[in-house]
C-alpha cells in the first residue's frame, strides 16, 4: 500500500474523530437550548405584537420609546415574527443557530482558502468549522445571553453570523454580477439593523476586506474588483443602518445624554478590548491550550505531503501527547 494513501487515511480518521467529538459538544449545547423559553425583552415584543399587530408593531417600536431597543429595525422584525409562534418554538432556535453557524463557517473557510489559492479537502474544512463553532460557545462570556436568550442572541450573535456570511460572499473568487451586488447591499442593510455594535462589526469587516483588495491588486489576483465593490457596498450599508437607528424617535431622549467624544469612545473601546482579551487568556488556559495544539496539528497535516516516511504518524502522536498534557487539569 502506498505511503501517501496510508497517511491520507490516518489524517481522515483523525479529522472524523475530531468532528464526532466536537459534534457531541455542539449537541450538548443544542440540547441545553431546548429548555429555552421567553424571558425579559421577549415579553415586551410579544406585548407590542398583541397590542399593535405585526406590521404596525414595527412602526410603533421604531417611533416610540420602548422598554427595549426599538431603533433596531431588523431586531424588531425578527422578534415580532418569532412572537407570532407559540413560545415553545424558542426551544429549537439554539439548534437552528448552531446549524446555520456551522454552514456559514464552512462557506467562509471555503471562500477564504479559495481566495488564497489553498487547496484543501471538504473533510478538513468541515473539521475546522466544527472546531471554530465549538470553541465559540465554550469561550463565550455567557452562553445564556449569546445563545439561549433570544432578545440577546439576535443583536449580539446574529450580526456575527451575518457578517461571516457577507465575508464569504465577498471572498468568492468569481466575477461579480449586478444581482449579487444588490443582494449583498440589501442583506448588509438588514444585518446592520440587528444592533449598533453589529453594524460596527460589519463595517470593520468591510474595511479589512478593502485592505485585502489592495493586497489582491498588488498580487494581480483574478476577480479582485469583486472584493472592492462588495466591501464598499457592505460598508455603506452598515453606515446607512446606523443612520436609520440613530434617527429613531424612540431613542431621542438618549441622544441628549451622550457626552462622550469620538476620541474618548475609541480609547475606551481599545482599553476594554485589551482587558477583555487579557482576562480571557488568563482565565481560559485549557481551551486556548487545546486551540494551540489543534493549530499545530492542522499545520502539520497541511504539510504531510512533503513529509518523509512515517513523519505524519509521528506528528499526530506528538500532537496527541501535547493535547493530553494540556487537558491534564
Amino acid at each position: 500500500m502506498p505511503q501517501s494513501f496510508t497517511n491520507k487515511k490516518i489524517i481522515n480518521i483523525f479529522l472524523i474523530a475530531a468532528i464526532i467529538g466536537l459534534g457531541f459538544g455542539l449537541v450538548a449545547f443544542a440540547y441545553m437550548g431546548t429548555f429555552m423559553r421567553i424571558i425579559g425583552d421577549d415579553y415586551f415584543y410579544a406585548a407590542v405584537l398583541e397590542q399593535n399587530g405585526f406590521w404596525q408593531g414595527q412602526v410603533h417600536a421604531y417611533m416610540n420609546h420602548m422598554l427595549f431597543h426599538g431603533d433596531r429595525y431588523t431586531l424588531n422584525f425578527s422578534s415580532l415574527l418569532i412572537s407570532l409562534f407559540p413560545p415553545k418554538v424558542n426551544a429549537i432556535i439554539p439548534t437552528l443557530v448552531i446549524l446555520i453557524y456551522l454552514n456559514v463557517l464552512y462557506n467562509f473557510i471555503t471562500a477564504l482558502l479559495s481566495r488564497l489559492n489553498i487547496s484543501t479537502t471538504k473533510l478538513l474544512r468541515l473539521a475546522l468549522s466544527f472546531v471554530i463553532s465549538f470553541f465559540t460557545f465554550w469561550l463565550a462570556p455567557t452562553v445564556k445571553q449569546g445563545l439561549y436568550w433570544r432578545s440577546s442572541m439576535l443583536p449580539s450573535f446574529g450580526p456575527i453570523i451575518g457578517t461571516l456570511f457577507l465575508a464569504a460572499l465577498i471572498l468568492r473568487p468569481r466575477q461579480i454580477k449586478w444581482h449579487t451586488a444588490l443582494f449583498t447591499f440589501l442583506f448588509a442593510l438588514i444585518n446592520a439593523g440587528l444592533s449598533e455594535n453589529g453594524a460596527a462589526y460589519q463595517a470593520m469587516m468591510a474595511g479589512i476586506l478593502f485592505v485585502a483588495w489592495v493586497w489582491s491588486k498588488f498580487k494581480k489576483l483574478k476577480n479582485a474588483d469583486r472584493m472592492l465593490i462588495l466591501s464598499v457596498l457592505v460598508f455603506v450599508a452598515a453606515n446607512a443602518g446606523v443612520l436609520i437607528m440613530w434617527n429613531s424617535p424612540g431613542i431621542a431622549h438618549y441622544q441628549d445624554d451622550m457626552s462622550s467624544t469620538l476620541l474618548s469612545t475609541t480609547l475606551l473601546s481599545v482599553k476594554h478590548a485589551f482587558n477583555h482579551y487579557k482576562e480571557m487568556l488568563l482565565s481560559h488556559f485549557l481551551p486556548f491550550g487545546i486551540l494551540i495544539v489543534l493549530g499545530i496539528t492542522a499545520f502539520l497535516i497541511s504539510n504531510h505531503g512533503r513529509d518523509e516516511k512515517g513523519t505524519t504518524e509521528k506528528n499526530l502522536f506528538y500532537s496527541g501527547s501535547l493535547f493530553l498534557y494540556c487537558s491534564r487539569e
